[in-house]
C-alpha cells in the first residue's frame, strides 16, 4: 500500500485514542497539513549546549519536457469522580514497508506511555529532545520515550511528539491537536552558518537533506556548533514575524554514538540478528549522512568548503570506526543518474546525476549489480542496498535479475552506493527508467484529482448562453453542472450524438475548476470485465513486457499495469505513440483496464493490462508565501527555498525562463532575498522548475 493510502489507515487508527496527525515522507515526499490558525507562542528554553542538545492549476499546460510536464510539563490530575478512561491497545506506526523506524505506542499503564523508536531517531516533545531509554520494549534494536498518560495527552498538555530517522525516512506524529497544524517540525541537514545571517540575530542556517535552505532564529546555544556538521533542527513558527525558531538541536553523531552502543550492547548479550539489522541500519545511516555532506559541499558556494571539507573527513572516520567494531564494512556515498560514459578495460561508469558535478564510480569483482523490476515494493530496494542479502534471493522474491557490468549501457540509470574513499562501487541498482521525483509527488496526485467528472448526464441546456451539462458526478458524490466555453470541443462520439441526445448517457469530463468550462467531453464505453481508475504516471517502459507501466492512482497507491500495441493512447485528446507518454502525465478516468481484482488495482496478483490510456498535460501548480533561503549554486544555478504556509517547504529552480516580478515590474536575480512574500507565483509539478514568482512591494 502506498503513502497516501496507508496515511489514512493510520490516521484513523490514531484518532480510536488520541486523535494524531501523522506525516509519512520517503517515498512519499514531505508533506506538513496547512496551518488552520497560528499556533500559540511556544515556551522559551533555558539554552542548552548543542551537543546535548490544495493547489489550483493555472490554465496554461506546462510546456513538454523530457518528464511532464518538544519539556514535557507534569499532567493534570484527573477529579477523583471521573473514571479515568482505559488504556488502548498498541498501535503501530509504520512510515514505511522498511522495518528500519517505528513508532509504536505502548500505552498500558495508567500514568506513562512508552514510545518505541530505533536507537538512533531523535524525537522531540513539545519542541525540546529528548532523552531515549535503551534498549526498548523491541530489543536491543530500538529504544523508548516515556511520556505522562493518560491525561497530558486528552488535555493537549503534549503538543506534539515529532521522532526523526536519520537513515532517510522521517515521521511526525501529533498527539493533540486533531484539527490544528503541526507546531514543530525537524530538520536533518548541513549547518551552513551559525551567526547573524538574513538580517535574522543569532540565527541557524542549514541546508537539509532534502534540498531545502533555511534560516532560523535560535534559542537555544549554538557556540559548540561546527560549520558543515550534520545536525537534526526542531523548528517552529515564530509568532511575531513570517520567522521560524530552532527550539532544540542535535548532532548527528550523537545518534551514531546511541546506535552504536545498542550494536555493542546486541553484540555482548550474543543477539545476532539483533546486531545484524542494526548493522544494516548503520551502513544505510553513514551513506544519507555521508551523501547529504558531499552534496551540500557540492552545491553551495557560500558554505566554508576548508570546514566542511574537514567535516566530512571527520564524519567519515567517525562512521568507519563504527563500522570496523561493529563487524566490517565501509560508510558509502549514493549517486543516482543517467549513465553518460562506460569504460569497459577500467570497469569504470561516469554518471550524470543534475544538479550535481557527475560522479565516477569504479566497479570491482565485489560489486553487485540488481536490475529491479519496474514495481518494486517499497523498502525492498534499500534494504538490499544495505546489504541485507544476496542478490539472488531479492530477484527470486521481489523479481528483476542479477546483473553484470557489461550490460550497462549508455543512457541507461543506476542507483549506486559506492566507498567514498576508494570510488569503487559496493552494490548497485540498475533502474527501469525515469520516474517522477518525490517531491513532485503530492502535488501530480492533487492536480490528477482536480478537474475531472464522470457519470450520467442528467440534464443538457443547448440553448443556454453558455450551453450546459450537468452530470450526476460519482467523485463529488453530487450533481456538477458545466458549461461550454468558446474552447470546449465536441469530438467522437458526443459530437455525432449532438447535446440533445447526452442525457442519460455516461461521460467523463475534463473541466476548468475555477470557471468550470469543459475542456473535454467523453462518451464513456466500459465493456466486460473492463473498469476504470485515474492517476499519474510515476514511470514506465516502451517495450511490451508485464508490468511496464508504474502508476500512482488517485489516494497515492502504486499499481503496475501492463501496455502492449493494442493499448489505444491519447493525450489532451489527441493520439499518441506510447514512446511519447511522459513521467508525470496525469491519467483521466476515461482510462479503462482488464480486469477481475475488484478495483483494488494495488493488491491484483498480475499487472492489469490496458485497453486504453486517456492522459492530459499537467497544469502549472500555484505557489505563495514567504523566502526562507536563496541559494547560488556552481554553474551560475540557483534554488529557492518558499515556506509555503505554517512549515511546509518547496524547493524550487530557477532557470532562463523563469519570469520574476516585483509589483509588476520585471526583476533580476539580485531580487531574489531572504524574507521576501511570494505573493504568486507558479511552477512545473515535474521538474520543480520555478515559471513565475511574483514578489510584494517593498517586502
Amino acid at each position: 500500500m502506498g503513502g497516501l493510502g496507508r496515511r489514512r489507515i493510520i490516521q484513523l487508527a490514531v484518532a480510536s485514542f488520541t486523535a494524531a496527525m501523522v506525516l509519512l515522507a520517503a517515498c512519499d515526499g514531505d508533506e506538513t497539513p496547512t496551518p488552520t490558525a497560528a499556533p500559540a507562542p511556544p515556551p522559551t528554553p533555558a539554552p542548552t549546549s548543542a551537543a546535548t542538545s490544495t493547489e489550483t492549476p493555472t490554465a496554461a499546460p506546462v510546456a513538454p519536457t523530457a518528464t511532464a510536464t518538544v519539556t514535557t510539563p507534569a499532567p493534570t490530575p484527573t477529579p477523583a469522580h471521573v473514571e479515568p478512561e482505559p488504556a488502548p491497545a498498541p498501535v503501530l506506526f509504520s512510515p514505511s514497508d522498511s522495518t528500519d523506524f517505528r513508532l509504536t505506542v505502548l500505552g498500558d499503564q495508567d500514568d506513562s506511555v512508552e514510545l518505541e523508536v530505533s536507537p538512533d531517531a531523535t524525537v522531540s516533545v513539545n519542541g525540546q529532545i529528548v532523552p531515549l531509554n535503551s534498549p526498548g520494549p523491541g530489543g536491543f534494536d530500538s529504544a523508548s520515550v516515556s511520556l505522562p498518560w493518560p491525561d497530558s495527552i486528552h488535555g493537549a498538555d503534549i503538543r506534539q511528539v515529532v521522532a526523526t530517522s536519520l537513515a532517510g525516512e522521517q515521521a511526525r506524529h501529533n498527539f493533540a491537536e486533531t484539527d490544528g497544524p503541526y507546531l514543530y517540525r525537524h530538520l536533518t541537514g548541513v549547518v551552513v552558518s551559525t551567526s547573524d545571517e538574513n538580517g535574522v540575530s543569532g540565527s541557524l542556517t542549514v541546508h537539509s537533506m532534502e534540498g531545502h535552505r533555511v534560516t532560523a532564529r535560535s534559542l537555544v546555544d549554538l557556540s559548540t556548533l561546527r560549520i558543515g556538521e550534520l545536525v537534526t533542527a526542531v523548528v517552529t513558527q515564530d509568532p511575531r514575524s513570517d520567522g521560524w525558531l530552532l527550539t532544540s538541536i542535535e548532532r548527528a553523531l550523537d545518534s551514531l554514538a546511541r546506535l552504536n552502543a545498542a550494536i555493542g550492547a546486541a553484540q555482548s548479550a550474543g543477539d545476532a540478528n539483533a546486531a545484524a539489522r542494526l548493522r544494516q541500519r548503520l551502513l544505510g545511516s553513514s551513506t544519507y549522512h555521508l551523501t547529504t555532506l558531499v552534496q551540500a559541499n557540492q552545491l553551495q558556494d557560500d558554505i566554508d568548503q576548508r570546514r566542511s571539507f574537514e567535516e566530512l573527513g571527520g564524519t567519515h572516520a567517525a562512521y568507519r570506526a563504527a563500522m570496523s567494531q561493529a563487524g566490517g564494512g565501509s560508510p558509502t556515498v549514493e549517486a543516482e543518474g543517467i549513465i553518460t560514459a562506460v569504460n569497459s578495460q577500467g570497469m569504470t561508469l561516469t554518471i550524470r546525476q543534475a544538479p550535481l558535478p557527475p560522479a565516477e564510480v569504479v566497479f570491482t569483482d565485489t560489486s553487485e549489480l540488481w536490475r529491479i523490476p519496474h514495481a518494486l515494493p517499497a523498502g525492498a530496494a534499500e534494504n538490499w542496498l544495505r546489504q541485507g542479502g544476496a542478490t539472488s534471493d531479492y530477484a527470486n522474491e521481489f523479481g528483476g535479475q542479477e546483473a553484470h557490468f557489461e550490460q550497462l549501457d549508455l543512457a541507461g540509470r543506476v542507483r549506486v552506493w559506492y566507498e567514498w574513499e576508494t570510488g569503487n562501487a559496493t552494490r548497485a541498482l540498475v533502474l527501469p527508467g525515469a520516474a517522477v521525483p518525490s517531491e513532485a509527488v503530492a502535488t501530480l496526485v492533487s492536480l490528477a484529482a482536480q478537474g475531472e467528472a464522470m457519470g450520467p448526464v442528467t440534464a443538457v441546456s443547448p440553448t443556454s448562453d453558455p450551453p450546459t451539462v450537468t452530470i450526476d458526478d460519482q467523485f463529488t458524490g453530487g450533481e456538477l453542472q458545466l458549461n461550454f466555453g468558446p474552447d470546449s470541443p465536441l469530438s467522437g462520439d458526443v459530437a455525432s450524438m449532438g447535446l440533445p441526445s447526452l442525457p442519460q448517457i455516461l461521460v467523463a469530463a475534463s473541466y476548468d475548476p475555477v470557471s468550470l468550462a469543459i475542456l473535454n467531453l467523453d462518451r464513456l464505453a466500459i465493456y466486460g470485465s473492463q473498469q476504470t481508475f485515474r492517476g499519474v504516471v510515476h514511470s514506465f517502459i516502451p517495450k511490451v513486457q508485464p508490468g511496464n507501466m508504474l502508476v500512482l492512482t488517485i489516494d497515492g497507491d502504486p499499481a503496475a499495469f501492463s501496455h502492449n500495441e493494442s493499448t489505444t493512447v491519447t493525450r489532451d485528446g489527441q493520439s499518441i505513440s506510447i514512446t511519447e507518454v511522459r513521467v508525470g502525465d496525469l491519467i483521466r478516468p476515461t482510462t479503462r483496464y482488464r480486469g477481475n481484482n475488484g478495483g483494488d488495482i494495488s493488491q491484483a496478483a498480475e499487472p492489469p493490462e490496458l485497453v486504453a490510456l486517456s492522459l492530459k498535460s499537467p497544469v502549472a501548480a500555484l505557489v505563495h508565501g514567504t523566502i526562507k533561503g536563496v541559494v547560488s549554486r556552481p554553474g551560475g544555478d540557483t534554488t529557492v527555498t518558499i515556506a509555503t504556509g505554517g512549515l511546509d517547504l518547496l524547493t524550487l529552480s530557477i532557470t532562463g525562463d523563469t519570469q520574476l516580478l516585483i509589483d509588476g515590474a520585471p526583476a533580476g536575480l539580485g531580487g531574489l532575498a531572504f524574507g521576501q512574500r511570494v505573493s504568486a507565483g507558479a511552477y512545473n509539478p515535474v521538474s520543480l522548475e520555478a515559471v513565475r514568482l511574483a514578489f510584494e512591494d517593498g517586502s
